[in-house]
């Protein structure tokens, strides 16, 4: 049965993840940003479906070890466990606060690079 409300049709493509830093991937916490943008949006059977069409290497097989048809909410979960920033907060914000602009690199690469350390901050430890 159809989620109620929600977009059926439009296909969902979330951006390539394996866990493994390959060529192409984007960072755990940017496929985890447009994987939960969709969950208030489409069909849990769409989100799924993106989720899988997605993964690669040791992120497709930790999802084929979780079984078939779990929620997608613990499939996030598990991600987020195996996945996801394991540092203290302390150690993230040291990280931080010793980060320097690259002599290449320009400013506004420089604060992007910033935000999205705070922003893997924020992911992991809302509160």
């Amino acid at each position: 049965m159809a989620d109620k409300g929600f977009l059926q049709a439009q296909t969902i493509r979330l951006p390539p993840f394996s866990g493994e830093n390959l060529k192409g991937d984007v960072s755990f916490e940017a496929w985890l940003y447009e994987a939960e943008g969709y969950l208030n949006t489409h069909s849990t059977k769409a989100v799924r479906d993106a989720i899988q069409k997605s993964l690669k290497g040791k992120a497709y097989d930790a999802l084929i070890n979780l079984g078939k048809n779990r929620p997608i909410e613990e499939i996030l979960n598990a991600f987020r466990i195996k996945f996801g920033i394991v540092a203290t907060v302390d150690s993230l914000m040291s990280d931080i606060y010793s980060m320097k602009q690259l002599e290449t690199e320009t400013v506004a690469n420089y604060e992007t690079r910033l935000k999205s350390k705070f922003s893997a901050i924020q992911t992991r430890y809302p509160d």
